[in-house]
């Protein structure tokens, strides 16, 4: 029997509920040694001693007054995908109390073990331990509650295969023994009487928290000892495992793994059946304690800051379990959460409430969110304009791949041209809200099928594209090679919630910004490889492409010149080289709309080349004309309507200019190349401005790996400040009216995810992103080197190029395409 004290403890609970008489440990110990006896021969899952085992448990559970599921003649419920196995063992309590939920608390154990050894005196694996005391321990519970009055159903499931991969508890979730989104809780027992310090194991990790905090609670007044998420490595290691997988909070009781583990001498003399019992005492005061503490199923009233932070009230969170890298729980034995499962943690942990989380399928969020079965979706949710006008919205904490055309991979069609097109929209409220903004003249036609299913209608020229979800075209091309992708816009994700709790919208708000200041959202994406991506076009290896953020050449055009400068236009028309002294404007399908090409102005009669160029507010466009040192304006007749002289003091054709800018004011940054210098003229050509880069304490030395002061770009900040990147001064300096350097990036001071450091050569491209963030290009730097790269104010990089098959050592001109929000370029 337990501890006079044990069985006290039980009674506290009766003003509540109404329990039976406690476990009996000498009745466990009986059982035990039942279940684990010779005649048993082991319980292995593919054998006629796994049924035989089967059967056993469920007469156990028949004794406690336990029946079969509703609509179910037994409680042997086979494994659909596997017959040849035993099947899990299910019975319950059915709901007694007034107000019935509907809802399912789980407790649950394995009761299969292994087959015979091929040798040895002894060959029977008889698993008292492992694991009968957990089934026995769980048929305990069943008796203790056998009186129990509650409003949701407790389930006892004894499973099979738990040995061989957990292969009753995955079937269990998989074919849905019970409905997943009503399953509220699982206990399960799995080791429970081998210890040498008498203290049970208990392991719940962030998603079992709730069920954790809650035993811990409870575990005095049973007098039971606990180690409290020592082994977060066991979490996929039992039939928990499935559990929380599919977003549902569960635990597990265990012991340390002993000398006998898995070994013909697990025998039930060893066991010590007063350990199993309070662990199955707790797990019985901790139901109905967890059915009359846990939040409704549906529940829309508005949350309350104060009752969240007294954790007085649960926020129940919506998460996938469908795909990576937001699912719950991405491979068996891992310790990782998915992406979604990460941010939820962190953020319980900073706003100090208490989360609970809650399988939410894709597709099916917003009927969770509005009928109150959830809080808050935390579940790679688009957000559209739509959305935020029916659901407060939080801010964005990553940025999706989002929407995605399925083309033919011979056809010239791009993100730009698609309206006027023949394009199947798929049952997706964002890909509407795409084509509504982005291509109203096209003939649409509804699809109520993956995107997949419209390719014959692609094929067919019955449709030019379908519009869907990019990861869906994208894997459709991958499949079939006739078919390419094209990214049509980059999403962001957000969390939801209903329209009254704006208020807690804005605290999570509040923490993302926080979580994306300190790094902690950066860390999160590199470490499920969703850093930021970017669709880039560039000029390099005798080509202007278009590279998409999954690395495929959506559009290319030959381009001879090594280009310092590159522009897409707002008409989706591209600026481009096509000389050293000739820019002309192209349309996505490559016909030329607009060109310039500069000559010698006399009494110059030497070359001129362009290194600079912009096409400015009014339509027309600012180029720089080294040899004839002026920077001209042209409209769109080609008529030049602006000339400022620029100064230069030992003229050279190619070095006279690199980049060029006009600026808000109304003046001109120009980079002088040769001169070391960044100028900034008035429209007179007066200069206003200038500074000088310096050798940064460092010798001169020469070739594209080399050190001087051969400046390339400089862009005039919001703060008045100017952000130049040095050429071969290898770095990047944000320079004050004053001229002092206030931030900068110097060589070597990057840090790549793996430790590496980013080797700056020669510095060129500049865009400052909405976010404060800033895309860098690196040239000449090699193969062993980003191209590109993304980094923070305060100098995380979040973001590589690194395609040599795509551009290779001289791209001075990648301008990434896909950027939201006022970008500086």
């Amino acid at each position: 029997m337990l501890p006079l004290a044990m069985t006290s403890a039980l009674a506290i609970l009766t003003s509540v509920v109404t329990l039976a008489a406690p476990p009996d440990a000498a009745r466990i110990a009986s059982d035990i040694a039942e279940l684990s006896s010779d005649a048993m021969n082991g319980r292995a899952f593919h054998s006629a001693d796994g049924v035989r085992a089967a059967e056993w448990v469920a007469a156990k559970l028949a004794q406690t007054g336990a029946k079969p599921l509703d609509g179910r003649d037994s409680m042997l419920v086979p494994i659909a995908r596997d017959p040849k196995a035993s099947p899990n063992v299910v019975a319950w309590i059915a709901p007694r109390g007034k107000a019935p939920t509907g809802e399912y608390i789980l407790v649950t154990a394995h009761y299969d073990h292994l087959p015979n050894a091929r040798s040895g005196d002894d060959r029977i694996y008889n698993g008292a331990d492992d694991n009968a005391s957990g089934t026995c321990g769980m048929i305990a519970v069943a008796e203790t509650l056998r009186d129990i009055e509650l409003n949701v159903g407790v389930v006892f499931v004894g499973f099979t295969g738990e040995e061989a991969g957990m292969i009753g508890s995955r079937a269990f979730i998989e074919e849905e023994t019970l409905p997943i989104a009503r399953i509220r809780a699982d206990f399960n027992m799995d080791m429970i009487s081998r210890t040498d310090d008498a203290a049970i194991r208990l392991d719940g990790g962030p998603q079992g928290k709730v069920l954790v905090d809650l035993l811990v609670r409870l575990a005095p007044q049973v007098m039971l000892d606990m180690k409290v998420d020592t082994h977060l490595d066991w979490l996929q290691r039992s039939d928990q495992g499935a559990f929380l997988s599919a977003g549902i909070p569960a635990v597990l009781f265990s012991c340390e793994d002993h000398v006998d583990y898995h070994k013909v001498s697990d025998h039930a003399d060893k066991t010590d059946s007063v350990l199993a019992a309070k662990t199955a005492a707790l797990v019985a005061l901790a139901v109905p304690a967890f059915a009359a503490e846990m939040s409704p199923r549906f529940d829309t009233t508005p949350l309350k800051v104060d009752a969240l932070e007294t954790q007085a009230r649960t926020l129940r969170v919506g998460r996938t379990r469908e795909f990576a890298p937001f699912w719950i729980a991405p491979k068996r034995r891992s310790k990782d959460r998915g992406f979604d499962g990460d941010f939820c943690t962190e953020l319980g942990k900073r706003l100090g409430w208490k989360l609970e989380e809650k399988s939410v399928a894709v597709g099916d969020e917003v009927r969770a969110l509005e009928q109150g079965e959830v809080d808050v979706i935390v579940n790679g949710f688009f957000a559209t304009p739509k959305r935020g006008a029916e659901f407060a919205l939080t801010a964005p904490y990553l940025t999706s791949d989002g929407i995605g055309a399925l083309v033919k991979r011979d056809s010239e069609l791009t993100s730009v041209t698609l309206d006027g097109k023949k394009l199947g929209l798929s049952n997706d409220e964002v890909a509407a809200a795409w084509q509504a903004q982005f291509a109203p003249g096209a003939t649409v036609i509804a699809l109520n099928g993956p995107a997949g299913a419209a390719a014959t209608m692609i094929e067919n020229g019955e449709l030019d594209a379908v519009i869907t979800d990019f990861a869906s075209a994208s894997a459709r091309a991958q499949r079939d090679k006739s078919f390419r992708a094209l990214l049509l816009q980059a999403t962001p994700i957000v969390c939801a919630l209903r329209s009254h709790d704006s208020d807690i919208a804005a605290r999570i708000s509040a923490e993302i910004a926080a979580m994306e200041s300190d790094g902690t959202l950066a860390t999160s994406r590199g470490k499920y490889a969703l850093a930021p991506t970017h669709r880039v076009i560039g000029q390099d290896k005798g080509r202007v492409i278009i590279l998409s953020a999954q690395g495929n050449i959506e559009w290319e055009v030959p381009c001879n010149h090594n280009s310092h400068d590159l522009a897409v236009l707002g008409n989706g028309n591209v600026l481009l080289h096509r000389a050293a002294n000739e820019i002309v404007e192209m349309t996505p399908e490559k016909k030329i709309v607009w060109q310039w090409k500069s000559t010698a102005v006399a009494p110059y009669t030497g070359s001129v080349e362009i290194h600079g160029f912009q096409r400015l507010g009014d339509g027309s466009t600012m180029i720089a004309e080294t040899g004839n040192l002026r920077i001209i304006e042209v409209d769109a007749a080609g008529t030049i309507t602006r000339s400022v002289p620029i100064t230069v003091d030992h003229p050279d054709a190619h070095r006279d200019t690199r980049r060029v800018r006009k600026t808000a004011d109304n003046t001109y940054l120009v980079c002088h190349e040769g001169l070391g210098l960044v100028r900034e003229y008035d429209a007179t050509g007066k200069i206003v401005w200038e500074y000088a880069l310096d050798l940064n304490n460092a010798p001169a030395t020469g070739g594209h790996d080399g050190h001087g002061t051969c400046v390339f770009n400089a862009l005039r900040l919001k703060n008045g400040n100017t952000l130049i990147a040095g050429g071969n001064n290898n770095r990047v300096m944000e320079v004050s009216a004053d001229k002092k350097i206030v931030w900068s990036i110097e060589r070597d001071e990057l840090k790549r995810a793996d430790g590496r450091p980013i080797h700056l050569c020669w510095v060129t491209s500049l865009q400052v992103l909405a976010n404060g963030n800033i895309i860098v290009g690196n040239t000449h730097a090699g193969p062993d080197q980003p191209q590109m790269f993304e980094v923070t104010r305060d100098k995380r990089v979040v973001w590589e190029l690194n395609d040599w098959n795509a551009f290779g050592n001289d791209l001075c001109t990648g301008w990434c395409m896909d950027l939201t929000g006022e970008v500086i370029r």
